[in-house]
């Protein structure tokens, strides 16, 4: 079930982790697994990083105007247009929405092991 970003509005503290998973691929994970471990993503959240914010990431260019590595993990473009109702091809997602995709893919991962 597609969740659309006005249903995510009216409710983003409890549709945050669904909305984004729901633009997971298999391209997700293998960005996540090609740098993470599934033991690493469970100790991080189990020690209480529910954001994965303190977790051990292979570069992190914030300080310099850049993104870091969340950013660069591909995702389903075309469910996302079609969920914010975006019909213009040349609209992206942004990198905040990027990272929220690769967080939800790696808590997905570690769901399913």
């Amino acid at each position: 079930m597609k969740i659309t970003k006005k249903e995510y509005m009216n409710n983003s503290s409890e549709l945050h982790h669904e909305y984004h998973a729901q633009f997971v691929t298999e391209g997700t994970k293998r960005f996540i697994l090609s740098s993470l471990s599934i033991e690493d993503i469970k100790k991080a959240l189990e020690s209480g990083d529910e954001h994965l914010n303190k977790i051990k990431i292979p570069y992190n260019n914030m300080s310099r105007g850049g993104g870091w590595w969340w950013d660069d993990a591909p995702m389903n473009v075309m469910l996302w247009k079609e969920a914010n109702g975006y019909e213009n091809k040349r609209i992206l997602p942004s990198q905040a929405t990027r990272t929220c995709v690769a967080k939800a893919a790696a808590k997905i991962l570690t769901e399913q092991n």
